[in-house]
């Protein structure tokens, strides 16, 4: 019986672990590069752009390699954790 509840016990732990870690906030997958050396930091940005749907068109169109541009939805919410409305 011991056993059994910790085995449950540990799994239950592992789920939670993970289900703790793949939620990050849209812009926490972005600031790895826009650090403000590599890429404008979340500061630049901000005074950039006024709006997210300014920040979301002008992050579309760019050329770099950025890797999200084709996800509006995530575009838009990493507006939304770095202030604009």
């Amino acid at each position: 019986m011991k056993s059994i509840s910790t085995g449950f016990f540990l799994l239950c732990s592992i789920i939670f672990s993970i289900t703790l870690c793949a939620y990050a906030g849209s812009w926490d997958q972005c600031k790895g590069c826009h650090d403000g050396a590599l890429a404008p930091d979340a500061k630049a940005l901000k005074q950039k752009y006024k709006t997210a749907d300014e920040f979301v068109k002008a992050a579309k169109k760019v050329d770099d390699p950025l890797r999200y541009k084709k996800n509006e939805e995530l575009l838009q919410m990493a507006a939304d954790d770095i202030g604009l409305k």
